[in-house]
């Protein structure tokens, strides 16, 4: 993605900073950041652009030796795999929709990582049942090392389901959506999947938008 944005528009000097932490846009002279709703902050603004997928999943063997839930609030009964933000030391929560209502399942904590991946392998290895992004979770599955569970019956609002992670594109203020920033966020957005693409919302303060 980068590389063709640089093609396009070779006047454009890019710098990639990849990490968890809070980021500060004028301490460290960023212009635009991607962060998913634990990492939003008062005071930014933020735009909506992506809702992806969370597939809850196991491998196999541990739904053979442990047997299927059948449901989010069988969660409890099982070995999850759970993520722990760098940032504050806080496990993020599971949360499903069910009627149109989230709620957080009470989940039987297993393992615990701050690293996505990690969590990913030790839950193709059989070590629990974990929550992972559809862009982690996809080659496990075409591999059936991972299986899917509570997939969604057409039209059926009933299951409970994961809600999906919602990812953020933020500057600091209104004034920090220069031409390259908009460039950027225009690239992102011709290649999302179509799927994960979102209305478009009013630009807000990202306090504001994380009910979006």
């Amino acid at each position: 993605m980068l590389p063709a944005l640089r093609q396009q528009y070779p006047q454009l000097e890019i710098e990639l900073l990849c990490t968890d932490r809070a980021v500060q846009h004028a301490q460290e002279s960023v212009d635009v950041s991607l962060r998913i709703e634990a990492q939003l902050e008062d005071g930014l603004v933020a735009r909506c652009i992506a809702q992806v997928p969370l597939v809850v999943c196991a491998a196999p063997e541990y739904l053979a030796r442990c047997g299927t839930p059948q449901g989010a609030d069988d969660l409890k009964y099982h070995d999850c795999l759970l993520l722990r933000y760098p940032v504050d030391g806080r496990c993020l929560p599971w949360n499903f929709v069910r009627n149109g209502v989230r709620f957080q399942p009470e989940l039987g904590k297993a393992m615990v990582s701050d690293d996505i991946d990690a969590l990913a392998t030790m839950a193709a290895a059989g070590g629990g049942i974990a929550r992972l992004a559809a862009y982690v979770v996809q080659p496990y599955l075409q591999r059936g090392e991972l299986q899917p569970l509570f997939v969604s019956d057409l039209g059926s609002t009933a299951q409970a389901l994961p809600e999906p992670l919602r990812i953020y594109l933020c500057v600091a203020d209104r004034r920090d959506f220069t031409p390259k920033v908009r460039a950027f966020m225009e690239h992102v957005l011709e290649r999302l999947p179509v799927q994960w693409r979102t209305a478009e919302p009013a630009l807000a303060p990202a306090h504001a938008a994380t009910g979006v």
